[in-house]
């Protein structure tokens, strides 16, 4: 058996568990990272969902905000005209 202290080579014959065996915890490996890749990739897509949202709502109530300000600027400095006549205007607000 080889002295694996040193930082030998090991050849596939020279396993002392046998290839399978390494094969099985390499593969193992890579099914723990993938787990904790997509579980990573999951939290932060959530958040990401979150904040967008959140941010979201904030500025439909600021558009909304500036969209009632300007409606009622607009309506103050154009006052809503009815005309009923040719010659008949009335001034409504």
């Amino acid at each position: 058996m080889p002295d694996f202290t040193r930082g030998a080579i090991v050849l596939e014959g020279d396993l002392p568990f046998g290839a399978d065996f390494y094969y099985g915890i390499k593969e193992t490996l890579i099914q723990s990272l993938s787990d904790f890749t997509l579980e990573f990739l999951c939290i932060a897509r959530n958040n990401l969902t979150r904040i967008a949202s959140y941010l979201r709502k904030v500025m439909t109530k600021l558009c909304i905000k500036i969209l009632v300000e300007a409606d009622s600027a607009i309506e103050s400095a154009f006052p809503k005209v009815t005309c009923t006549s040719r010659t008949d205007f009335t001034v409504i607000g």
